[in-house]
């Protein structure tokens, strides 16, 4: 944001933005900054146009052609709410119309054909005897509150509930830190963090290099601070 001013000043002929999810929240600084940047012809690319709701692909059309899809409230009003909220298939298929002929999407058939089959291999990992307690106990826990809510108000209006509470379990498997439990508690240690540990150093001694990831963008905080104390460059 801070070459802006140069970058503007370059006179380029086409804007091309990569990663262009990045954009799909117009009142961000880095989406503002990227539509100050004027030239003939853009272009945008991206694996995922729309993350979360139709607007993210309104704000993208928004800085390839400001008006194409009309103002973010016309889109709400057009095409988002009767799509997401109505499951209107005639918007959606207006909508499809409109942006189609601007779109071109590359399948994995088209591009990876020299590629080998993709080899999945399953590395069972077995809790640690702490996290196995600590997991009883939260499971314990989660039931009762379940239970009670699910009483209270209903099966249908306790599912944020229920996915809450599954959610804290998922994260005792992972790592019990990112239980975010108060300061001082005692926790076990990961057992998918010593089999990351070791599997990334036989990949190492073998001269491999490895991408990692994780639904929980924290856990990858850990991953790094372990790769930092081992001396592993990522």
């Amino acid at each position: 944001i801070k070459d802006l001013p140069l970058v503007r000043a370059l006179g380029a002929q086409m804007v091309i933005v990569d990663e262009a999810q990045r954009i799909k929240n117009w009142n961000t600084k880095t989406a503002k900054a990227v539509k100050g940047l004027t030239a003939p012809r853009a272009l945008v690319l991206t694996g995922t146009p729309m993350e979360n709701r139709l607007s993210d692909l309104w704000s993208l059309f928004h800085f390839l052609m400001p008006r194409f899809l009309g103002a973010e409230t016309q889109f709400r009003t057009r095409y988002a709410r009767p799509i997401e909220v109505d499951g209107s298939s005639g918007a959606r298929d207006r909508l499809k119309r409109r942006v189609r002929p601007f779109i071109l999407r590359r399948l994995k058939d088209e591009v990876a054909r020299d590629l080998p089959p993709r080899t999945d291999a399953v590395l069972p990992v077995e809790l640690t005897a702490g996290q196995q307690a600590l997991y009883r106990e939260m499971l314990l826990t989660a039931r009762e509150r379940v239970t009670s809510v699910i009483d209270k108000q209903g099966f249908k209006k306790a599912r944020i509930s229920i996915l809450a509470e599954l959610l804290r379990l998922r994260q005792i498997c992972n790592d019990p830190r990112l239980l975010k439990l108060p300061p001082g508690t005692r926790l076990p240690p990961s057992a998918k963090l010593e089999s990351f540990a070791e599997l990334v150093r036989d990949l190492i001694g073998e001269g491999h290099r490895a991408l990692v990831f994780s639904q929980f963008t924290e856990q990858l905080g850990y991953l790094v601070q372990w790769a930092e104390e081992e001396g592993v460059p990522y």
